[in-house]
């Protein structure tokens, strides 16, 4: 009986861990996309994944190493394509990342274009939604 009590609360604790989603870590350069909505952004990793995240929660500061000249008043300011940033965030149920803090690594990893030179025209974010990589 002892064993059965201490699975089902197991089981419990594990269901509640799942029921709130994924939490993860990831980075990677800001690209402009054409459906875009205001507090969404869209990350490309170096591995060529492509993300949508919601920022409108998130606390957004500058890494130690970004260069104070280039720092804004607000950091949120920054977030623009081609600055490379770190995002921690949640998945939610409807399978969108919800970023709860990025941090700003550099304002541009490229001289040229916005980093979508090795993107298909047409990129299918994890929602489905169409995401066009714009230069």
């Amino acid at each position: 009986m002892r064993r059965l009590g201490l699975f089902l609360l197991l089981a419990g604790i594990s269901g509640l861990a799942f029921a709130q989603g994924y939490e993860g870590v990831f980075q990677g350069e800001i690209v402009k996309a054409k459906s875009a909505k205001q507090g969404w952004l869209y990350v490309l990793s170096k591995n060529g994944y492509l993300r949508q995240v919601d920022v409108h929660k998130a606390q957004v500061e500058y890494d130690e190493d970004y260069p104070a000249r280039k720092r804004r008043k607000r950091p949120e300011d920054s977030l623009r394509p081609a600055a490379v940033i770190r995002v921690t965030a949640h998945q939610g149920q409807d399978g969108e990342w919800h970023a709860s803090h990025v941090l700003i690594i550099s304002p541009r990893q490229r001289s040229h274009g916005s980093g979508t030179e090795g993107l298909k025209s047409s990129v299918l974010n994890v929602s489905g939604a169409d995401v066009s990589a714009s230069k």
